[in-house]
């Protein structure tokens, strides 16, 4: 088909794999290398309540190391 006429229902995953708000940020991360995914919706109680990315993931490191002290 024309890309132009596709509709995002024709190319859209389904049935995505997805994470609740209280999961720690390690088994976010694990699970987005596991299954080869960039983000996931986050639900509770089978209701959308947000999208976590990698970007979201990497930030939260990001600010974890610089509140560690440097080693010496």
């Amino acid at each position: 088909r024309d890309f132009e006429r596709l509709t995002v229902a024709e190319i859209m995953t389904r049935f995505p794999v997805t994470i609740g708000p209280h999961h720690a940020l390690t088994e976010a991360a694990s699970r987005m290398l596991t299954h080869h995914v960039h983000a996931f919706p986050v639900t509770e109680n089978r209701r959308l309540v947000g999208i976590l990315t990698r970007t979201h993931l990497l930030y939260a490191f990001i600010r974890a190391q610089a509140a560690q002290p440097l080693a010496a």
